[in-house]
């Protein structure tokens, strides 16, 4: 029997469902691929991640569940322009896991690939197939909890609707602040900065305000009233250290720092902007944002390894 109640978060990571990926809920010519793709071999040591793969998977019911609730609007009104019409589909799902039992456990494995430098996992389990079947495309993603209880590693699956059910990430933010506030091994000077930071504030603010001169890295906006200190690789998935580094912050005027946190955009090495195929193109020139732009990293070598992880875990492509 499982105890959650008993598990303790080591480590997250995400990753987006695209339309490959899925079966019926489709809104491209993508074949369906049972293998996901959940980043670069560069950016992160997914066999550490994974324990080599001696590890179950979980999915919880209650999980599935939140997860339809909140997809059942575009189940119903389908907004992204489905090949298949899979407005009498939701009820259909929402019976089967009604069905399931609270916690299911799962094999995981690594599919192996010419091109090394992408990793993959995959699962013949039908808990795996029904995700699979129920996830949306784009607007979805899949957060992976590495956890442990009672010395045994279990990696949790649960899926998500962008900005509608991001409900798990405050859940992670929570535990890792009560962790970091009971640490003993921790002053508590430094404790208040790695909180504020997660809010790119404090100590770590004045860092970030400090490389970038003051001005935004897009735009060379220098009003500091509305410039945001925000992390490269994101506050929950790095440790204390990586939270209070200089070289992983970014000053970004407020639209340009929701779009890279949300993924919409990255930036090469040189400085130039990536688009995420995941944001509307229209929206993008809506805004005057094209391919074009150049950033102001003022790149250095321990940067580039946090920009790496941006490109490869939190830019959608």
């Amino acid at each position: 029997m499982i105890d959650l109640k008993r598990a303790k978060i080591i480590s997250v990571a995400r990753t987006n469902i695209p339309d490959c990926f899925v079966l019926k809920n489709k809104i491209g010519s993508a074949h369906g691929e049972a293998k996901l793709y959940v980043g670069g071999t560069s950016s992160r040591n997914w066999d550490d991640f994974f324990n080599n793969f001696d590890i179950q998977g979980i999915i919880l019911k209650s999980d599935i569940m939140t997860y339809l609730d909140l997809a059942k609007d575009e189940y119903e009104n389908q907004t992204q322009g489905y090949r298949n019409d899979i407005s009498g589909d939701w009820l259909k799902y929402y019976d089967i896991a009604s069905k399931f039992d609270d916690v299911i456990s799962f094999s995981i494995t690594h599919k192996d690939y010419t091109n090394m430098s992408r990793y993959y996992i995959n699962s013949s389990s039908s808990v795996y197939a029904f995700l699979r079947q129920i996830c949306l495309p784009v607007m979805t993603t899949l957060l992976l909890e590495k956890i442990v209880i009672d010395g045994r590693h279990y990696i949790l699956f649960r899926p998500y609707i962008n900005d509608i059910g991001n409900i798990y990430e405050n859940e992670i933010v929570d535990y890792q602040v009560e962790e970091i506030k009971s640490s003993i091994s921790i002053d508590e000077t430094t404790k208040t900065q790695i909180i504020q930071a997660r809010k790119g504030q404090g100590k770590y603010r004045e860092l970030i305000l400090d490389k970038f001169n003051g001005q935004c890295a897009v735009t060379g906006v220098n009003d500091s009233r509305i410039l945001i200190a925000s992390h490269i690789k994101p506050w929950t998935d790095s440790n204390n250290e990586e939270r209070m580094s200089r070289e992983n912050g970014i000053l970004l005027s407020p639209t340009f720092d929701k779009l890279f946190d949300k993924g919409f955009i990255s930036f090469k090495n040189n400085g130039q902007i990536l688009l995420s195929d995941y944001f509307d193109e229209r929206n993008f020139s809506r805004l005057r944002i094209d391919d074009r732009i150049i950033c102001k990293l003022y790149l250095t070598t321990e940067m580039q390894t946090y920009l790496d992880y941006h490109r490869d875990i939190v830019f959608k492509h």
